[in-house]
Parts: structure tokens; C-alpha cells; sequence
């Protein structure tokens, strides 16, 4: 009767111990599958978003269909070229076309209602994202790392499609 009650009481301490791992925090990782400091990833989709960059908003994600104009280049400047876009919304889901040749030529993905986005390159399979933060109705800002490093430069570096209406 002893052994039985002490492997009772061990299972009860083992299923109180697993309770509110719904809390758990989950690493967050950058576009580039590296590991973003001090940032959590709520929705374990393993895009980077800030701690409180919960998605609170009951009005769903803000409404970005339609022609944009704007800008693409390497986030120290270089490489600059104006561009033009047509994001199509069907709820949460994007596709973005843009006048750029290869890649961020054509983007697909989705935005959560705090307007963060994640997005797929067709043409090269990088994930593009709302890096610099949250998407408007009147500005969406995208980034993906260039990977490997251009020759030349150090540090992390990013292409950068920045787009306005």
C-alpha cells in the first residue's frame, strides 16, 4: 500500500510540475536562422517579434492591397534603385510583385494583425520580414540578410525593400 501511494504521489508532483508550460517563452531566430538576443517569438513561427509585440488588435492585420511605390537597397545605402509594388491581401495571406528583378521579385506570406509579416522569396527561398517593425496602411518595410556576407563588408548586412502609398 506504501509503494502504491509514493508512486501516486510521485505521478501527482510530475503532472503539477508540467502545468503553465503554455507560458513558455520560445527563442526567437533572425531571417538568417540565427538566434535574435533578448527577443521571444509568441507565435512559434520563428520570426523575430519584440515582447510585447503581442497580437492584440480584434481588427485583423492592416489592409496593404494595392499599387506602392518605393525604394530597394542595401541597409548601409548602397545599391539603391527605385521600385514599384502590388501587394495582394486576402486576409492574413500576401503576395507581393515588385518591378525588381531577382530576388524580392515576388514575395508570398502572411501579416498578423500587430502587421507584422514574413514572407518567402520564389525565386531564392530567403525570408523576407518586417524587420525594422510593424507594417501601416501607408508603409510596409521589409528586410532579408544577404547571406553570405557581401566581399568587402562586415557585419550582418540587409537588403531592404521599403515601400510607401
Amino acid at each position: 500500500m506504501s509503494l502504491l501511494r509514493s508512486a501516486l504521489l510521485l505521478l501527482s508532483a510530475l503532472l503539477f510540475a508540467s502545468c503553465g508550460d503554455d507560458d513558455e517563452k520560445k527563442v526567437a531566430f533572425g531571417p538568417d536562422l540565427k538566434q535574435v538576443a533578448g527577443v521571444t517569438d509568441p507565435d512559434g513561427t520563428g520570426t523575430a517579434a519584440s515582447a510585447d509585440d503581442d497580437d492584440v488588435s480584434s481588427q485583423g492585420p492592416p489592409k496593404i492591397a494595392g499599387k506602392w511605390s518605393g525604394t530597394y537597397s542595401w541597409s548601409d545605402g548602397t545599391h539603391p534603385m527605385n521600385v514599384r509594388a502590388t501587394i495582394e491581401q486576402n486576409g492574413n495571406s500576401l503576395v507581393i510583385r515588385t518591378s525588381k528583378a531577382a530576388p524580392g521579385r515576388l514575395l508570398t506570406g502572411q501579416i498578423r494583425s500587430n502587421g507584422r509579416i514574413r514572407l518567402t522569396d520564389s525565386d531564392d527561398g530567403e525570408i523576407w520580414s518586417t524587420y525594422y517593425g510593424s507594417a501601416s496602411a501607408n508603409h510596409v518595410k521589409i528586410a532579408d540578410f544577404l547571406i553570405p556576407t557581401p566581399a568587402g563588408r562586415t557585419g550582418e548586412m540587409l537588403q531592404v525593400l521599403d515601400l510607401r502609398r
